[in-house]
């Protein structure tokens, strides 16, 4: 089971990466640009889709995915209740490590978008205190709380 976890750690960080370098490579809209776009992010899905996670594994990092989508769409207040979701069932079934560092963050900026700044500070004290044992994991969970207050 532990050489299955780093195997999905580590297919979760080529996923990650991806997704920060997709950029276009032409400024205009036209081209095959966003058909290959397309294309990968369908075959990055059911990668993730294929691996053998739990289902709590699944429903918690699901509920960080939809919890940063609502945010980033303007919807706080419902980017909350996904992190806090993402969050309980961390800490209901016993998902520490990755999952909870992420499940704070995630609950870190739904308060920070709804201006509650000192909860939202003390959510990312929280989330950079999770002890993570993979040092490559530790490095993308640090770089991806960089930027919280």
């Amino acid at each position: 089971m532990g050489h299955r976890r780093t195997q999905d750690a580590a297919r979760d960080r080529q996923v990650a990466t991806w997704a920060r370098g997709c950029a276009p490579v032409s400024a205009t809209p036209e081209g095959d640009w966003h058909r290959r776009q397309g294309v990968e992010a369908n075959n990055a899905v059911y990668e993730l889709l294929d691996r053998d996670r739990s289902p709590d594994e699944d429903e918690a990092r699901a509920s960080y995915v939809i919890a940063r989508a609502l945010v980033a769409a303007g919807q706080a207040a419902r980017g909350l209740v996904s992190a806090d979701r993402a969050l309980a069932v961390c800490t209901e079934d016993g998902l520490y490590d990755f999952d909870l560092a992420y499940a704070r963050e995630a609950r870190s900026r739904a308060l920070s978008a709804l201006g509650r700044t000192d909860e939202a500070a003390a959510a990312a004290s929280l989330a950079r205190a999770v002890p993570i044992a993979d040092p490559e994991d530790r490095t993308l969970v640090e770089r991806d709380l960089a930027d919280l207050a």
